[in-house]
């Protein structure tokens, strides 16, 4: 492989020319360097950050209001962790309100339906936890 900036001759594989250090290319097509591991956009099939191109899905985010200590560590809400330990009730209320602003900012949605399947399976572990409270309650009260 010539290199176009100075004309040395390299070797077919190589990426940056040995006698310039110029960028020679990968040799691949487009559609191969668009599939590189760091180009995060290409793998996922967005353009961009879903932030950047649309506005933060409404509605009240069931998911962090049934288990709000454990949506904030999986949503890189550390504040939101530790006054969670502190204000269980009152960090209830407010991310049920705010949770869909905090978790679409926080973390990575290649789509909004993307967000919304992973939030409903935030609901739906929910209910199965306090489901299981509600039950294992019962039996205690019930065998005393």
């Amino acid at each position: 492989m010539h290199c176009p900036q100075c004309g040395s001759e390299n070797p077919k594989d190589c990426l940056i020319c040995q006698s310039c250090s110029a960028n020679l290319g990968t040799g691949q097509s487009d559609e191969q360097e668009d599939l590189k591991p760091w180009n995060f956009d290409a793998l996922t099939g967005a353009t961009t950050s879903p932030a950047a191109e649309s506005s933060v899905p409404e509605g009240l985010n069931w998911g962090a209001f049934l288990l709000p200590f454990w949506w904030s560590i999986a949503h890189q809400a550390w504040v939101w962790v530790f006054v969670s330990i502190l204000f269980p009730v009152a960090v209830q209320v407010a991310l049920l309100i705010i949770g869909n602003k905090i978790a679409w900012e926080n973390r990575y949605f290649a789509s909004k339906a993307e967000f919304e399947k992973v939030q409903n399976a935030w609901l739906v572990g929910g209910i199965i936890t306090y489901v299981v409270l509600v039950i294992a309650y019962i039996y205690l009260v019930l065998n005393r």
